[in-house]
């Protein structure tokens, strides 16, 4: 966004549950908590940030309908718009 260098957005940190808790969806229902917290907040923000520990960390946010940057693949946003759109299910 070369007109606006300083755009207002949330950085989500990394989530984790113990390996005994696998294939169970909670990192999905975590990522899923996120969204509609952040997308519902009284805040400025413009995107949410994520910066994934792994290729396939990354692929689990696109999962979500977070995007890649360019230049740094396992650093993806999420427009706030986009997750208000999807929270009220609206497909397009």
């Amino acid at each position: 966004m070369p007109r606006y260098p300083t755009v207002p957005a949330v950085m989500i940190g990394w989530f984790r549950r113990d390996e005994s808790y696998a294939g169970l969806g909670l990192g999905e229902a975590l990522l899923f908590d996120t969204i509609k917290t952040v997308a519902e907040a009284p805040i400025g923000a413009h995107a949410i940030f994520a910066d994934a520990i792994d290729a396939k960390a990354a692929a689990s946010y696109a999962a979500f309908g977070f995007t890649p940057l360019p230049d740094r693949p396992h650093t993806l946003y999420l427009p706030i718009a986009t997750a208000q759109r999807l929270l009220s299910g609206e497909t397009s």
